[in-house]
């Protein structure tokens, strides 16, 4: 939406910068491929600038290449989700060795090995 100095109000302006668009007559069928040179977020739309009543049936697939769906915000989860397992595996092996060279068999309770079985399943988990 753009204000029309013409009219003194605002309306509908279709000059917008697009990688394709066609004109909503009939019936339209199309497939294309964008090739981006860099990761990025894309977005579609429909502007109906003459404000006519339109009918859309259809359906949208978005691609990445070689079959990888992995949305942009999420490619970085990967490789937390690994860090954090090694840090898991990193406190139950600290732990674990803190509880067998404890001096006494008193100072090593249940709770003591159920704590580092936790951090074992979690970084097995992750």
């Amino acid at each position: 939406i753009s204000t029309d100095p013409s009219s003194g109000g605002f309306g509908m302006n279709s000059y917008l910068i697009s990688f394709w668009r066609c004109t909503l007559n009939h019936h339209v069928k199309a497939s294309f491929k964008v090739v981006a040179s860099m990761k990025d977020r894309y977005h579609v739309g429909v502007l109906n600038a003459q404000q006519k009543i339109l009918k859309l049936h259809g359906s949208l697939s978005m691609v990445n290449p070689e079959g990888k769906h992995l949305p942009l915000q999420e490619q970085l989860v990967p490789g937390v989700l690994l860090w954090t397992a090694g840090l898991f595996f990193l406190s139950w092996l600290f732990f674990s060795l803190h509880i067998a060279l404890a001096s006494s068999h008193r100072g090593r309770t249940a709770m003591h090995f159920l704590v580092a079985g936790v951090l074992l399943l979690k970084g097995c988990v992750l």
